[in-house]
């Protein structure tokens, strides 16, 4: 509907809609400057462009008071995200425009195919008490790139968190235990094409819960929720036969062959057994080949990388000495 109102706009009246543009820049130039010490302890606004013109609006709702207008221009491909006070002729509160070709979603949806169920707007998710509001951007383009942000509505408008889901679509917040209280789940896309295609690389999953503390709190793992059993006996096999293949094929790392060690290596760090990700290395790297302790060295590099790892390096267990000799890099 929003398409075929916007096309009867453009043929029927060009002139009324530069001016309708022209006067809606100077009214929200006039707002912005009266609200300036908000928006101050809001974070930079940016300046008003015609993507953000009511005729690209895409969705929009209005919760708790604030209205929320996720725009989309076809032609340019840009976007734009308008948080205002009240209606849509109300102060200017948060303004982003993205230049590529990437969007704004407002709310959580739900998604029967993918087991994600709807979170109504104004939902508290991070358990301070408050009610907020999930608005996810989109880079545009192929995988990445997907954010989470989290909007906290009362007794100000304020963004309390942006949660960087890389690659992955189907991020989401979900009511694990039944009691009201939301985390996050996702994945870590530290090791994707980390010597391999990303067909064959591992992106193990995460759950996060927000912490509340003196600086407004932020997410964190939540490793309690992420844990799983130790592998049983048979998955164990597996894991080991898929290693040693990669050796005994004379796969190199980088072909997606080794990938099969290092993922598995993940997947037990991520579910808490990193003691059993060093014993793979243990038992499957040939004595006759050099370089293992080169390998645990970038691995762990790599492993560094992480935007998890301040939480994540409480959980590593039993690190090998070429580990903790392991820098984050590039």
């Amino acid at each position: 509907m929003a398409e075929s109102m916007k096309g009867r706009l453009r043929s029927k009246k060009p002139c009324l809609r530069r001016t309708r543009r022209v006067a809606r820049a100077a009214v929200l130039a006039a707002i912005t400057i009266a609200a300036s010490g908000l928006l101050r302890a809001q974070g930079t606004i940016d300046p008003y462009s015609e993507v953000c013109d009511w005729l690209n609006l895409k969705e929009s709702t209005i919760v708790a008071g604030l209205d929320f207008h996720a725009y989309k221009d076809i032609e340019s491909g840009k976007a734009c995200l308008e948080i205002l006070r009240g209606s849509i002729n109300g102060a200017v509160l948060y303004r982003k425009t993205k230049e590529s070709f990437g969007e704004y979603r407002l709310g959580q949806k739900a998604s029967a195919e993918h087991n994600i169920a709807k979170i109504e707007d104004g939902t508290d998710i991070t358990g301070r008490g408050r009610p907020n509001m999930i608005v996810t951007a989109w880079s545009g383009g192929a995988h990445c790139c997907f954010f989470h942000m989290i909007f906290e509505l009362k007794p100000e408008l304020k963004l309390v968190a942006r949660l960087d889901d890389g690659d992955g679509d189907l991020a989401h917040f979900v009511d694990l235990d039944g009691n009201g209280h939301y985390y996050y789940e996702g994945n870590d896309w530290t090791f994707a094409y980390w010597d391999a295609t990303l067909a064959d690389s591992v992106a193990p999953a995460v759950v996060l819960r927000f912490v509340d503390d003196d600086h407004g709190g932020r997410y964190h793992i939540a490793m309690d929720k992420m844990r799983s059993p130790e592998p049983s006996a048979e998955q164990w096999k597996r894991a080991v036969q898929e290693a040693s293949n990669a050796f005994a094929q004379g796969g190199g790392f980088g072909d997606g062959i080794g990938s099969k060690l290092w993922s598995n290596m993940v997947n037990m760090i991520y579910t808490g057994h990193s003691k059993l990700a060093w014993k793979l290395v243990d038992e499957t790297w040939p004595a006759q080949n050099a370089g293992k302790d080169e390998f645990l060295s970038g691995f762990c590099s790599q492993l560094k990388n992480s935007q998890y790892w301040a939480d994540m390096e409480k959980t590593v267990e039993a690190a090998p000495p070429a580990c903790s000799g392991g820098k984050p890099g590039g």
